[in-house]
Formats: structure tokens, sequence, C-alpha cells
């Protein structure tokens, strides 16, 4: 993380303001923060940022237990519709 604060300067008698960039854990609240992407990608994470490699697997796992769940049920059923025992 780098901090960049705006400084008020004298050169040559002349007022000028000067950007300064600093490596800083904390930084003062009058300077800006700028961020590398990683950087920015780990302190706004989030679960539904997913890359479509990731949203294909998560597609394929919710598919196959929807394909499981349909063929328990379709065994149920074969095994319920059988003549009944007197």
């Amino acid at each position: 993380m780098r901090c960049i604060e705006v400084v008020s300067a004298t050169i040559d008698g002349q007022s000028v303001q000067l950007l300064t960039v600093t490596s800083m854990t904390i930084c003062p609240e009058s300077g800006l923060v700028a961020l590398t992407l990683s950087e920015l990608h780990s302190e706004t994470a989030s679960p539904w940022r997913l890359t479509l490699a990731e949203g294909g697997v998560v597609a394929a796992s919710v598919l196959s237990v929807w394909a499981l769940a349909y063929a328990f049920r379709a065994v149920r059923q074969a095994l319920n519709s059988g003549e009944p025992e007197r």
C-alpha cells in the first residue's frame, strides 16, 4: 500500500504543491491510498467474484447434487410401485 499526500512547498519563491508517495501501513487522514490490483482484490474479497473456471466448478457441483437427488427419487418410486404384500 502506498500513501499519496499533497504537500505545499516553496521553490524559488513560488508556492507549489508536490505529491509525496510513501510506503506505510497506516496512512495519515489527509492522504490518499494507492493500492495495487492484488491488494484491491484482497481488500474487497467477495465470494461471488469467481473466474469462469470457478463458476463452472460450482455449477457442476450443483448439477451433480440435483442429479443424485433425482436418481434417489426414481429408485424410491420404483421400489414403492410394486404390488403391496398381504
